[in-house]
C-alpha cells in the first residue's frame, strides 16, 4: 500500500494525549479500563509511560538496535505527574535533531525519529481515549467527568493509516483473515477512505472509493477506534451499509 501524506504535529499530539489521561487517572483513580481487560487506569498508565520513557532511551541512543525497557514503578508513584514528565522527555527528545535520523523499530518500518514520533502519537492518543472512557464510565451517574473525547480527525485518519500499514498488513500476512470480503472505510470528517479485502493469507488495504461488502461512514475518530476494537461497528456515529457482518469479522482479524 502506498503511504499517505498527512500534515499532523505528532509531538503536540503526544502531550495533549498524554495530559488527557493523566487527568482522567486523576479524576478516577483505580477503576477498571473496560477496553483494557483487567488493567486499572493506573496500569494503563504505567503502560505508556514506560513506553514514553522507552522510546525517549531508544531516540537518545540514535541507535539500530533494541534498549532495555524501563521496569515497572512501585505501586505509590504519583502515576499523573509521572505520566507528564515522561510525555515531556519523550517530546523533547524527539525534538533534538533529524526526524530522519536512524532509531530501530520492531515493525519493520523505515528506522527513523520521525516514525516513532508518529507512533507515540497513536499509540498515547488511543490509550488516552481508553482512560477517558474508564473515567467517563465510573462517572457515568455524575457529572464529574464529561468524556470520552473523540480524537482529532486528522490525528486518527492518519491512524488508520497506521494501523493498517504497521500492524494489520504486516501482521496478518499468511494468516487467514477471510475468503476476499471487502470493507470501505469512509471519513465524514477528514480525507479518509479506504478499501480493506480480508483475504486467506491476511489482509490488503488500498487507498480509495470502491463498492465494497459493508461499508462504514464516519467520523475519523469513530473510524479509527472501530479499527483498533474501541467501538463496534454498530456504534452511534457509524453508519453501517451492507452485509454487517463482515464488519462484525474485523474484531477477530484486528488482534495482536
Amino acid at each position: 500500500m502506498d503511504p499517505v501524506e498527512r500534515p499532523v504535529d505528532y509531538l503536540h499530539h503526544i502531550r495533549a494525549a498524554s495530559d488527557r489521561l493523566a487527568a482522567a487517572c486523576e479524576a478516577a483513580p483505580g477503576v477498571p479500563v473496560p477496553t483494557c481487560p483487567d488493567w486499572t487506569i493506573e496500569r494503563l498508565v504505567s503502560h505508556v509511560g514506560r513506553l514514553h520513557r522507552w522510546v525517549t532511551d531508544l531516540n537518545a541512543a540514535s541507535s539500530l538496535e533494541a534498549v532495555p525497557r524501563p521496569e515497572v514503578p512501585p505501586e505509590d508513584t504519583d502515576w499523573p505527574t509521572w505520566l507528564r514528565d515522561g510525555a515531556g522527555a519523550l517530546v523533547e527528545a524527539l525534538t533534538r535533531g533529524d526526524p530522519e535520523a536512524p532509531v530501530w523499530n520492531p515493525f519493520g518500518q523505515p528506522p527513523t525519529r520521525q516514525f516513532w514520533a508518529r507512533r507515540q502519537a497513536q499509540e498515547t492518543a488511543v490509550h488516552a481515549w481508553d482512560g477517558d472512557n474508564a473515567a467517563a464510565t465510573a462517572a457515568a451517574a455524575s457529572d464529574q467527568w464529561d468524556g470520552p473525547d473523540p480524537l482529532d480527525p486528522h490525528l486518527a485518519a492518519d491512524g488508520v493509516d497506521e494501523m493498517l500499514a504497521c500492524y494489520l498488513i504486516p501482521f496478518t500476512k499468511g494468516r487467514e483473515c477471510g475468503t476476499g470480503e471487502t470493507i470501505h472505510l469512509h471519513a465524514t470528517d477528514a480525507d479518509l477512505e479506504w478499501i480493506i479485502t480480508l483475504g486467506a493469507h491476511g489482509i490488503t488495504a488500498e487507498p480509495g472509493h470502491a463498492k465494497a461488502d459493508v461499508a462504514l461512514r464516519g467520523p475519523a475518530s469513530a473510524l479509527d477506534l472501530w479499527a483498533w476494537n474501541r467501538l463496534p461497528a454498530g456504534a452511534d456515529d457509524i453508519e453501517v451499509l451492507g452485509h454487517a457482518a463482515v464488519a462484525a469479522a474485523w474484531a477477530k482479524v484486528a488482534r495482536f
